[in-house]
């Protein structure tokens, strides 16, 4: 009773009369503008400013009257954050009671409320711990054994202070971990070449996290472990060693279910999903991808970035009509429309290799909507691609569609058009490392064109150049459009030679005739 008595004694002396947060549920005025301007953002109506404000003070944004109500409706939301509904996940839950905990014991020792604020200190210590929260049980171990110090209790101050230590010790080794896989991702996806030096250096620092979490561990400092050793194997190109990095960050997550959110087991799916999509294993894939699904909110940002690699998964088996599914599940959904222009334009061209592999697979499988833009082969070979420096990837991919289409057409000459943007793009943008296939590919292509679309000619002079690329891995991560081969180009230039074959025969035998 003591400590609910000195808790109201806080409350009661400076509690606000009234907390203004919004409730759809409440009785609250739905004809305020509070509430239209609430209604309109959370309905999609006020996409901006400028909207918001004509419509609700036939104003512009600059208004007071506007920037009044924009300042009061955030202050509500702000209040009704500490409000929400109980997530189902228990970790959630946890995160949200020890941090509020935290900040109320503050409060309370604020004012004077010592037995009640300790007592909510060393629950949520408990609480904390339980759920891996390092860094709030520090905090409450801190705020313990300085109280404890002052009251002069050397005995509960020297308990405070080993296990103070203890969690330090851990918490500081979460941060270096986190730290030291940011240091290694900053590099990796600003270029995707294969550098044995940021390789060197990746492995060195899991070297330092293996040494320190054989004396202590937590479950953010494995979570942070496992992705630095996916990264590291990434960069090296073992894509072996990473499957087996992510079944053993998968037994640690079934160990640890309490706390591990479902989103956790769909990362290290998305690791797997990258992994088969480079070697090329469609099976084992496709059932990482059946199971991996149910992680992820259908629509969302990360829905849409696994179905991309499960995708290119398809198309680089040859499970075309798989991949067929797939781009329509993720164009027909409502929120494809919202993605930017690069990512949207990534998936047109997704589809049009579609096409170019089987003409009609798309014809009873998309939405009215998403069939409103659907690929046009008209249309596509006379667009002449922008070099935007955003879109460098998808411009040679426009390309390489173009001579591929042409070629099946007989369409030599469009084909020796486009052969000058093919050398002004390689001698602009095309670099020796993240870009060499890329390279070895327009040259090939160029040679191609050089030699009259002799096969011949065309097969034994390409040759060495078939050979680099073959020695050089395909290495497509996050996204980067640089890299991207919706079919392996290895794949695309025995396509390219057996159409060059079929088509010298051919007109050997008019010449003859």
């Amino acid at each position: 009773m003591e400590k609910l008595q000195e808790i109201v004694r806080v409350v009661g002396r400076k509690r606000i009369k009234k907390i203004e947060v919004f409730n759809d549920q409440g009785s609250g005025n739905r004809s305020s503008l509070y509430y239209k301007f609430y209604r309109g953002i959370k309905e999609g109506r006020y996409s901006s400013d400028e909207i918001a404000a004509r419509e609700l003070f036939d104003t512009d944004p600059a208004d007071k009257k506007y920037l009044m109500l924009k300042s009061r409706v955030r202050t509500r939301l702000m209040n009704t954050l500490f409000f929400l509904e109980k997530s189902n996940s228990r970790y959630e839950q946890a995160i949200h009671k020890c941090n509020r905990n935290l900040v109320a014991a503050k409060y309370l020792l604020l004012n004077g409320a010592r037995l009640s604020g300790e007592a909510m200190l060393r629950s949520t210590i408990h609480e904390a711990e339980k759920f891996g929260l390092t860094d709030i049980a520090v905090s409450c171990l801190r705020i313990l054994r300085y109280r404890a110090s002052f009251s002069g209790n050397e005995a509960e101050f020297k308990r405070l202070n080993q296990r103070f230590k203890e969690l330090q010790f851990i918490l500081d080794a979460e941060y270096l971990a986190e730290e030291y896989y940011q240091v290694i991702t900053i590099p990796y996806v600003k270029s995707l070449s294969i550098r044995p030096e940021l390789a060197k250096q990746a492995f060195q620092y899991l070297r330092e996290i293996e040494a320190l979490r054989k004396k202590e561990t937590s479950f953010e400092l494995e979570m942070n472990y496992f992705r630095l050793k996916v990264m590291a194997h990434q960069i090296a190109v073992q894509h072996r060693e990473v499957l087996k990095t992510c079944v053993d960050a998968e037994k640690f997550l079934n160990k640890n279910k309490h706390i591990a959110q479902n989103i956790r087991f769909g990362e290290f799916a998305f690791y797997r999903i990258i992994a088969f999509m480079h070697l090329g294993e469609y099976e084992l894939g496709k059932d990482t991808a059946t199971n991996a699904l149910k992680y992820y909110q259908k629509g969302s940002m990360n829905w849409m970035i696994f179905e991309e690699y499960y995708f290119l998964l398809a198309m680089h088996t040859g499970n075309y009509s798989k991949a067929a599914d797939i781009y329509a599940e993720v164009v027909n959904s409502p929120r494809f429309v919202q993605l930017d222009e690069t990512r949207r334009e990534k998936w047109r061209i997704f589809e049009a290799f579609l096409k170019y592999m089987d003409k009609d697979i798309l014809d009873e499988s998309l939405s009215p909507t998403a069939a409103q833009s659907r690929f046009n082969i008209y249309k596509f070979l006379n667009d002449v691609p922008t070099f935007s420096r955003d879109k460098r990837g998808l411009n040679i991919s426009i390309l390489i569609l173009q001579v591929l289409f042409l070629l099946d057409r007989g369409d030599f000459d469009g084909i020796i058009h486009r052969a000058e943007a093919l050398k002004i793009y390689a001698s602009r943008y095309l670099k020796r490392d993240e870009n060499f296939r890329s390279n070895c590919f327009i040259k090939m292509m160029l040679i191609m064109e050089k030699k009259e679309f002799d096969f011949e000619a065309t097969s034994k002079i390409t040759e060495k150049y078939f050979q680099k690329l073959c020695s050089s891995a395909l290495n497509y991560q996050n996204g980067n459009v640089a890299n991207i081969e919706v079919i392996p180009y290895e794949q695309l230039w025995s396509t390219i030679l057996e159409k060059l074959k079929a088509q010298t025969t051919q007109r050997k035998r008019i010449t003859k005739s």
